[in-house]
C-alpha cells in the first residue's frame, strides 16, 4: 500500500457513453517505466457509481469522482488547431499525389476538428487536498 503512487481511472469513449470505468494502480517502482505496461488493474470494469468501492483498498481516494475545472476556450482552440495541423500535411500530400481521388481525404479534417473538440471538452483538473490532485484528459486514440 505504501508503494501506490497514483490511481488511474480510465474510460474509452464507449465506456464513457456506458458509464463504465477501469481502476488501475501505478506503483512507485514502475512509475519511470512505460506506464501502460506496468499498471496493476485493480477493478477491470465497474459502473461509474461503484467507483467508491475502491476506497476499501485505498483510503485516500475521494468518495465520489471529483468535479473538474475545465480548460479555457483558448486552450480548447489550441487542441483543435493541433489536431488539424497533424492531419493537414497527409491530406495535402494525398490530394496532390493521387489527384483527383486523393482529395477525398479532406473528410479527415472535420474528423480532426471533432477529435480536438472532444479532447478539449474532457480535459480538466481538480485540487482535492494539498497532497492530492486529480487530472482528466480526453484523447480518443
Amino acid at each position: 500500500m505504501d508503494r501506490i503512487q497514483a490511481v488511474v481511472i480510465s474510460q474509452t469513449i464507449l465506456r464513457q457513453w456506458l458509464k463504465l470505468v477501469s481502476v488501475q494502480v501505478i506503483l512507485a517502482s514502475s512509475a519511470t517505466n512505460n506506464e501502460d505496461q506496468n499498471n496493476l488493474v485493480m477493478m477491470p470494469v465497474v459502473k461509474q457509481q461503484h467507483y467508491s468501492q475502491a476506497r476499501t483498498f485505498i483510503q485516500w481516494l475521494p468518495q465520489v469522482l471529483p468535479t473538474y475545472t475545465r480548460i479555457s476556450p483558448w486552450a480548447k482552440w489550441l487542441l483543435i488547431r493541433n489536431a488539424v495541423m497533424i492531419v493537414t500535411v497527409p491530406v495535402l500530400i494525398l490530394g496532390i499525389v493521387f489527384r483527383p481521388w486523393g482529395w477525398l481525404s479532406l473528410v479527415a479534417l472535420p474528423i480532426a476538428v471533432g477529435l480536438g473538440a472532444y479532447s478539449g471538452r474532457n480535459m480538466g483538473v481538480a485540487i482535492l487536498s494539498p497532497q492530492l490532485m486529480s487530472t482528466q484528459d480526453g484523447h480518443f486514440f
